[in-house]
């Protein structure tokens, strides 16, 4: 078993490019956010709710199933917003951002189904007042 964050997401997300999909969701002035522990330098990363697309799906199907496996929300994938390119070696992501609405669910704290319970790396889910933009810009903009 792997037991360092660093090492768990160069395992599963390195040495690779990867497609993800990433949905930025407000509501009430608050976007929801994922905190992943210990994933770049052993310190904790805040992203929207997104994730890796796998062979076949298209990319409202992946962001979906991202969401739903994240937060626990169904979510109508609306305009596409931008695209990033993350490269922080060996983490190398072209990243697809769109606007997202909840359609149901309740708020959880989700999981990676492809990494073990014991090994997860989202360590929080929650909303973030926009208000706050020197949190968001620190943590992720």
């Amino acid at each position: 078993m792997i037991d360092n964050t660093q090492e768990i997401a160069k395992k599963f997300y390195g040495n690779r490019i990867r497609i993800r999909v990433c949905g930025i969701c407000i509501e009430n002035n608050q976007v929801l956010m994922v905190c992943h522990k210990g994933v770049i330098n052993d310190k904790d990363v805040w992203l929207p709710p997104g994730g890796g697309m796998e062979e076949g799906e298209t990319v409202k199907q992946a962001l979906r199933r991202e969401f739903l496996e994240e937060t626990g929300f169904e979510i109508e994938v609306e305009n596409f917003l931008y695209k990033r390119e993350f490269i922080h070696v060996p983490l190398h992501a072209i990243e697809l951002y769109f606007n997202v609405r909840i359609l149901s669910g309740e708020l959880i704290k989700g999981t990676d189904p492809e990494i073990n319970a014991d090994a997860q790396l989202i360590k929080e889910v929650r909303f973030i007042p926009v208000q706050n933009r020197d949190f968001l810009q620190k943590m992720y903009i």
